[in-house]
Order: C-alpha cells, then structure tokens, then sequence
C-alpha cells in the first residue's frame, strides 16, 4: 500500500507539472494534439475535442505535445495564418516562454502546498538516534545512527507509543538503571525490538543507555501560520537543491565523480518509503521537497529540460527566426542521453548502498 502511494504521489506530481504546461497553451489557443502520463508505448487513450489523452506504459514522465512541434518551420511556414496563429512555433516569445515555465511554477505552489499541509497536520514526535557510543548498551544490543525509536517499555508495562519527546525518553532510560527495556526501532523499512539495559554508573559525558539522539517531529499549526512556514520552508528547499547543484557540477567536473549525498530514483524511492514508515504526514513532507526539487531542476539551461528549451527561445528571438526543428531535437537527444547515463551512475551507487 505504501509503495503504491509513492508511485501515485510522484505520478501526481509530474501530473500537475505537464498540467502547467497544458492549461498554459490552452489559454493562448495553441492546439495541443496530446496530453500523456508516462513514457511511450501508449496504454490507453481518447481523444476530447482536439486533444488526446493518454497514459502510458512507463509510470514516470509525461508530455504535451502541441501541434506542428515535429514539423521543420520552412514547412509550417506554408501554412493559413488562422493555422499559424494556433501553433507554438509562430507564438511571441514570452509566450512561449510562458508555456515553458508554466509547469516549474505548478511544481513550485504545488511543493509550497504539500509542506504548509505538513505544518498544518503536524508530525508525529518520535525520536532520532544520531550517535551510537563505543561499548554502550546500545552499541551491544545492536543500535545504529538513524535508527528511530518508535516506542519503548519496561518489559512488564505496555509499549509507550505516543508523544515520544526526548525528556519523557530521558526521563523513561533512568526509572530503568540497571533493569531491561525495550525499545520499538524502525530501521529503513524494517520493525524492530531490542532489549537494553541502562547503566547504572555512567561514564562522564555520556547516557545510561549510550545514545546520542534528537527529538523530530512537531504540533498542528494554524492554517494561516502553516501557510507561511511552508512558505520560509519551500525557499530553503531552493536554496538547499542550487547549493547540491553546486556541489554536483563540481564534483563531475573536478574529480569527475558524482559527490556523496546526491541520490538518484532508487534513492528517492527508498528515503520515500523509509519516511512512509515513520507516518504518511512525512511522506508528505517528501512529495512537497521532491515538487520543489523538480522545479528547479527543471529550470537548468539543459537540452531537454525546460531550461534548455528557454534557451532555444532566447536563440530564436535574437536571431529573430525559428531553430530547425531537426536540430533541436538532435541537441535534445544529446541531452537525454548525458541526463540517463548520470541517472545510471547514481542509481547504481544507490542499489549498491541499499545492498550494502
């Protein structure tokens, strides 16, 4: 069930980033001839007025395709100007780059929307091992950093589940000094239990049980006051995606690796599911950052990203006739190709980290 629901929340996202594009040049009259979900071959299809609307075989990706786009402009050229005035090729360049830009903007509110909706939900407290200390209790019963404590309990008394903050866990750990307990893990996508045994005599600079750990999660907040954190949130998001830019083109380009850290669609799957885990308001919280991200993305100057294709139009309005449709498509592919074999690169990593 969770993993459908990962699979249905980045389908919708990349559903509501071609919608942007689709109700953009429906609203200057261009003639769209298709709107698909998915990659080709098509699944299934009907036509509505003028449109067709599809969904494909490959779940991730989407399209809108918009008359006369495979045409070379010498051809379309021929066209009735009622034709021409319908077709993107002809359109003004802000136009065009209205359409364009249209579906990082959706990306942008729609991310905007799903992390004010987590602050307007809240979060389940839970707490966040981030240190495992060398020959503690918890190193011995098999505790590891980023493991969550879900819940704990004497082994008598029922397992305590709710409002788990750090000082009600802190102040659980010493009423057990030298008793067992045990603690409720979720690890990745697994459930766990451990049996510890807080120390009685501890060793300066450290806890009974030899964790270092910090509390996550936090209260509902008022509609207007979520609304506007999830806004603050949303622009350190931006911030954040620029600055791992960075560091990716740097890292390709000076030691000609893919830095640590940068993930691929196996990694975001599985921080996806491992979120899902913890409570499904944080798997919304990472629909909301993956909206984000993939508008700035999309924003980068590369063949076959919308960045890329604003580039073209720019190209086009200082040369002041269209580009041939041939040699975009050439410099498209090119691009696609780059954007696949990183794609590969990371994915593997990412496999060969979850194996590991």
């Amino acid at each position: 069930m969770l993993v459908a629901f990962i699979i249905i929340g980045i389908i919708f996202l990349i559903l509501v980033h071609e919608l942007g594009h689709f109700l953009t040049a429906k609203y200057f009259r261009m003639r769209v001839d298709e709107f698909g979900i998915g990659i080709p071959p098509r699944a299934w299809g009907k036509k509505f007025g003028e449109t067709l609307y599809s969904v494909n075989w490959l779940p991730f990706g989407g399209f809108v395709r918009i008359r006369g786009e495979d045409k070379e402009p010498e051809d379309l050229a021929k066209l009735s100007e009622a034709e021409k005035s319908r077709l993107f090729t002809f359109q003004a360049a802000w136009k065009k780059a209205l359409v364009i830009v249209a579906g990082v903007a959706v990306n942008l509110i729609a991310g905007w929307l799903l992390l004010s909706a987590v602050f307007a939900i809240g979060t389940p407290t839970l707490v966040y091992v981030q240190e495992v200390q060398e020959g503690s209790p918890a190193m011995e019963a098999g505790l590891l950093e980023g493991d969550v404590v879900t819940g704990y309990r004497a082994l008598s008394e029922k397992m305590i589940t709710n409002a788990l903050t750090a000082d009600e866990f802190i102040g659980f750990i010493d009423l057990q000094k030298g008793k067992e307990m045990e603690l409720r893990i979720l690890r990745g996508s697994e459930e766990l239990f451990f049996t510890v045994v807080p120390r009685v005599d501890t060793p300066e600079g450290e806890g009974a049980v030899g964790v270092g750990f910090v509390e996550i999660g936090f209260e509902a907040r008022p509609l207007g006051e979520s609304l506007w954190l999830g806004l603050i949130r949303t622009g350190e998001v931006v911030v954040l995606t620029y600055q791992g830019l960075g560091s990716l083109l740097g890292g390709i380009f000076t030691s000609g690796k893919v830095p640590e850290g940068i993930v691929g669609p196996v990694g975001i799957f599985s921080f996806a599911y491992q979120s899902g885990q913890i409570g499904l308001v944080y798997l919304l919280q990472v629909l909301g950052l993956i909206s984000v991200n993939l508008a700035i993305l999309n924003l980068i100057p590369f063949p076959a990203l919308d960045g890329g294709q604003l580039v073209f139009i720019i190209i086009e309005k200082i040369k002041g006739t269209p580009l041939k449709t041939s040699t975009k498509a050439m410099v498209n592919a090119g691009g696609i190709a780059l954007l696949l074999l990183l794609v590969v690169i990371v994915s593997v990593r990412d496999v060969w980290t979850l194996v590991g």
